[in-house]
């Protein structure tokens, strides 16, 4: 199995946290990924803490965020003419489909400026 990656981050700036994925093998043998992703959670209006959520990924959704975010150390990506791309938005696919199609074959365009 390969090794764990995982992602040091500053969530809204003053939060420590960090993006992890860890790999392992369904019972047929398939790679699946251990996708942790942190958040702030706003309990009230002066107290806030960090959570996570994790999800089990695999196939292009897995080896999309592996290389696209992973191996370039991002948590999210510019993409001319649309909003920043999370990892999340893979395993909701809530973004067009010729975008996700982009960033799975690796041919989007980085938003100028960035």
């Amino acid at each position: 199995m390969k090794p764990a990656k995982t992602i040091d981050v500053k969530l809204n700036g003053l939060y420590d946290a960090v993006f992890r994925l860890e790999f392992k093998q369904d019972k047929d043998g398939n790679e699946i990924g251990i996708l942790t992703v942190p958040y702030v959670k706003w309990l009230s209006s002066t107290e806030n803490d960090v959570y996570e959520n994790v999800y089990e990924i695999s196939g292009e959704i897995l080896e999309c965020i592996e290389k696209q975010f992973f191996d370039k150390n991002v948590v999210s990506i510019p993409i001319k003419g649309y909003q920043q791309i999370e990892m999340e938005d893979f395993i909701y696919q809530v973004m067009p489909e010729e975008i996700y199609n982009q960033l799975i074959n690796g041919t989007y365009e980085i938003a100028d400026g960035n």
